[in-house]
This record gives structure tokens, sequence and C-alpha cells, in this order.
């Protein structure tokens, strides 16, 4: 959000490494992907957060950045 992309994903690559399955690592790198312009890579972390935790309550942040990303690629 304040222009440092490249050092969020960076921070947040590291919090998937530590916790593969973890919901909440695989939605922020999704959300950072997203923030960084890179719409096509963050979906894939998107559907990975969906699957690791169908019901999770913060499943809708997931659901709607990835429908902005789906945008920012022109899929919608």
């Amino acid at each position: 959000m304040h222009g440092q992309n490249s050092a969020a994903v960076t921070s947040v690559e590291r919090a998937v490494d530590l916790n593969p399955n973890s919901f909440f690592a695989r939605q922020s790198m999704g959300i950072v992907l997203v923030w960084a312009g890179r719409n096509s890579e963050a979906i894939k972390f998107f559907d990975e957060a969906l699957r690791l935790s169908p019901n999770d309550p913060a499943s809708w942040t997931s659901e709607n950045v990835k429908a902005v990303a789906l945008g920012g690629r022109g899929a919608l």
C-alpha cells in the first residue's frame, strides 16, 4: 500500500514458507500480489487458501479480492 511491493512480497513469502498450510498466509500473499499488480499469480493463492479452509470466517476476503484480481486481468 506504500509502494514497497517487493518488500511486502518477500515478507509474505516467508510466512508461506514457514507455514505452507496457513489460510491466512496464502490469503495475505494473494492480497499483496494484487497490490503489486500480479493478478494472475494472486488468484492461485486465493484458490489455495480457500481449498485449505473453505469455511474460514475470513474467506469472504479471499473471494472479494480474487474478484478484483480477475477483473484486473480482464477475466470479468
